[in-house]
């Protein structure tokens, strides 16, 4: 000691001044003490921090995409059914429509035709047609006028009906109904010369095309057949089955 010189008193100095300052920093360095964004991982040892130093994480601690995305989780239970909406008002209703071509075909058809006459000349013991010139129905284009008669349009089983209101005169007379020409059923009344209502009906099966109308008969004496007023003198013919 006796001995020391300058040169190992300044090393000796210099010696602790070192060890201290290292030890002095390890102990008194805070996060405050370190300008935010200047460490980087660089400045960390690999494996230095472990699951204690990151356990405040959170995933708003990172920035979006920085996480991996997991696996998707099992599905939930299903949830109580919420309560019913309260019913909607009711729309207008709308209107009906005309009936198609294919309504037209599945209805039963069917045809009413009056005559306007009040009276027919005589021209021999039958007149097959008596005119027809007004329709009171038609389903299925049965009645087409000036035709004096009604054609078929499906084939099928008809109930026929010829109805004629008679002034007074003449003596014999008679409502007929009459098919393609040819006389099917007679309605015959005797009775004088007094008004009379007469009317004949009969069931026919028919043809598509045949042609149906109203007949009448009056007796030679008479030279004319006076008809009560229209809607008194008609035909209909009525499909009723296949």
């Amino acid at each position: 000691m006796r001995h020391l010189s300058f040169a190992n008193v300044v090393a000796s100095l210099a010696l602790f001044i070192a060890l201290g300052g290292s030890a002095y920093a390890a102990i008194k360095i805070r996060g405050k003490d370190v300008v935010n964004g200047s460490l980087t991982g660089a400045d960390i040892r690999n494996g230095s921090i472990g699951t204690a130093d990151v356990a405040g994480l959170r995933a708003a601690d990172f920035a979006a995409g920085q996480l991996p995305q997991g696996a998707a989780g099992p599905a939930g239970p299903a949830g109580a059914a919420g309560p019913a909406g309260s019913k909607g008002d009711t729309g207008e209703k709308g209107e009906r429509g005309d009936p198609g071509a294919d309504a037209l075909a599945v209805a039963l058809p069917g045809a009413r035709a009056h005559s306007s006459v009040s009276s027919q000349p005589f021209t021999g013991t039958i007149d097959n047609e008596i005119p027809l010139d007004a329709e009171a129905y038609d389903v299925g284009g049965m009645y087409d006028p000036p035709n004096d008669f009604l054609t078929i349009r499906r084939a099928g089983t008809y109930v026929l009906t010829g109805h004629i209101a008679f002034n007074g005169g003449g003596s014999e007379r008679q409502v007929r109904l009459v098919v393609n020409g040819s006389l099917v059923e007679i309605a015959d009344e005797r009775t004088g010369t007094t008004a009379q209502t007469m009317q004949v009906t009969t069931t026919r099966r028919l043809q598509v095309g045949d042609k149906v109308a109203l007949g009448r008969y009056n007796a030679a004496n008479a030279t004319a057949v006076d008809f009560g007023c229209c809607p008194d003198v008609w035909l209909s013919a009525q499909f009723v089955s296949p």
